[in-house]
C-alpha cells in the first residue's frame, strides 16, 4: 500500500498576493495539490483570481512561477465559486477564495 490512496489530495503548497495590474491592484491565491491518478503521482494548481472579476482555475503549473501567465493551460475554468464548486477540486477553490478574503481584510 501507497503512501497517497487513488484519488485523494495532499495540499503541498499555499500562496496568495496582492499584485499590481495595469489600472491598480489585483489578488491572487493558488493551492497546490498532489493526486494519484492511474497510480501515477499528479500535481494540479488551483488558482483564484480577482481582477475586474472572480476567476477560477486548476492547472498543471503555478501562475507563480510564469512571467506571462497567458502562457498557462488550464484544465478547468470558472467565473465564479459557485460553478467551481462542482469541480473534483472544489474545497481547493473554496481555500483560495478564503486566503483572498483575508488578503483583502489585511
Amino acid at each position: 500500500m501507497g503512501i497517497l490512496n487513488e484519488g485523494k489530495f495532499i495540499v503541498f503548497s499555499k500562496k496568495a498576493q496582492r499584485s499590481l495590474i495595469c489600472c491598480g491592484y489585483g489578488y491572487d491565491a493558488e493551492v497546490g495539490v498532489d493526486r494519484v491518478v492511474n497510480g501515477k503521482l499528479e500535481t494540479f494548481y488551483i488558482t483564484c483570481r480577482a481582477y475586474e472579476g472572480m476567476y477560477y482555475g486548476v492547472s498543471k503549473q503555478s501562475i507563480f512561477d510564469e512571467e506571462d501567465d497567458s502562457e498557462l493551460e488550464f484544465l478547468e475554468e470558472y467565473f465564479s465559486l459557485r460553478d467551481a464548486q462542482k469541480s473534483d477540486f472544489a474545497q481547493f477553490f473554496e481555500m483560495a477564495d478564503k486566503m483572498l478574503d483575508e488578503i483583502d481584510a489585511a
